[in-house]
């Protein structure tokens, strides 16, 4: 069975090492499409006024720290009353301009807080430090075949870019499989930019993507993980993703039926 929540993320803060030297987009002529690709199809979906950007008007920050408890502007606050917060502010990005994660949260505690940010005036709020994940190998050795619970479920759908990520407690490593393959975050980001891009070039281009509602929605990196995976590991995935260009990210928590 699946639970899933939808979070179109801050993707141009995701990316704002894209053109630091950590990355080197000097080294890759592709680096600027795939930025390009996020800023084009990544919508903003922050109002202008006349006082400049809407959430500029207060910063506040919303943070899930390891023992599954939430903190507004660091002052513990329960999920029922976080839960009413949100339902009383819809025009949300005035009042919060990012979201911490503790590295060790379970994506089963992460999920309920991005299903409670699931509404159009929260999309687009940024997560805090994911950038630090961004570097992960396959966890896998040389020749060695990947158990069968590994892979993404079902058939992915047209516009969809499909991955699983699991975390294996014996070796404390995380582990990304993309089509019955382990990846490294270089082969994870050159996967998804590849489907992205094949996608994009069919359909016309950016433009033409962008004036299409049905592909905007279901264009969608979709990750699926057990409950129990550390948020780190979908984070370095989620990075990765977001960095090749995919404007949205779907998280599915996949348990055994």
């Amino acid at each position: 069975m699946r639970n899933t929540a939808l979070a179109r993320l801050a993707i141009l803060a995701a990316l704002t090492c894209t053109a630091c030297d950590v990355l080197d987009p000097a080294e890759d002529e592709v680096d600027e499409t795939r930025a390009g690709y996020a800023q084009a199809l990544y919508q903003s979906p922050f109002a202008e006024d006349d006082r400049g950007l809407v959430y500029d008007l207060e910063s506040r920050v919303i943070a899930l720290v390891a023992n599954g408890s939430y903190t507004l502007d660091g002052a513990e606050i329960s999920a029922a009353e976080l839960g009413q917060l949100l339902a009383e502010n819809p025009d949300g990005t005035s009042y919060f301009t990012s979201l911490e994660i503790d590295d060790d949260v379970p994506m089963s505690q992460a999920l309920p807080l991005f299903q409670m940010l699931d509404v159009d005036g929260f999309e687009g709020v940024p997560i805090e430090g994911i950038y630090e994940f961004h570097n992960f190998d396959s966890g896998v050795e040389t020749g060695e075949s990947l158990p069968g619970d590994a892979f993404f479920r079902g058939t992915p759908g047209e516009y969809e870019f499909p991955a699983f990520v699991s975390y294996q407690p014996d070796t404390e490593t995380c582990r990304t499989t993309f089509n019955g393959s382990a990846m490294s975050s270089d082969q994870l980001h050159e996967r998804a930019f590849e489907k992205l891009d094949m996608i994009v070039m069919r359909e016309g281009g950016p433009d033409a993507v962008l004036s299409n509602p049905e592909i905007m929605e279901a264009l969608v990196a979709t990750i699926q993980t057990p409950p129990d995976t550390p948020w780190r590991c979908v984070a370095g995935a989620t990075f990765n993703l977001t960095r090749s260009g995919w404007p949205a990210i779907r998280y599915e928590l996949v348990t055994e039926d």
